[in-house]
């Protein structure tokens, strides 16, 4: 019986465009300071976390900027990259195959 429930569960997310596997491929940057944006080399220490999806990130990057702002009372920004790695080849810099606002 539970094994059955298990397979219709992963059937229906499936079918809505889930899986358990799916990776998460976007990286929230969230920058506590709109005038003092880190420059490339510093950009990774300012991740806060990874989502599956756009929408995943930007909301939790957007709810940040706004606990952020209501404590410190200064404006942040975000960003979210698409595919994110850190290469060390370039002196360890964090570079996404995409970036969205």
């Amino acid at each position: 019986m539970l094994q059955e429930q298990a397979k219709a569960l992963a059937a229906g997310l499936h079918q809505h465009g889930l899986s358990c596997s799916r990776s998460a491929d976007w990286t929230a940057f969230v920058y506590p300071d709109i005038d003092s944006i880190p420059n490339a080399d510093k950009v990774q220490n300012f991740t806060i976390g990874n989502y599956r999806t756009f929408e995943e990130c930007q909301i939790a990057a957007t709810d940040r900027v706004k606990n952020n702002k209501s404590s410190t009372g200064r404006q942040g920004d975000y960003q979210c990259g698409y595919k994110c790695s850190i290469r060390e080849d370039i002196g360890g810099l964090s570079i996404c195959k995409e970036i969205q606002k």
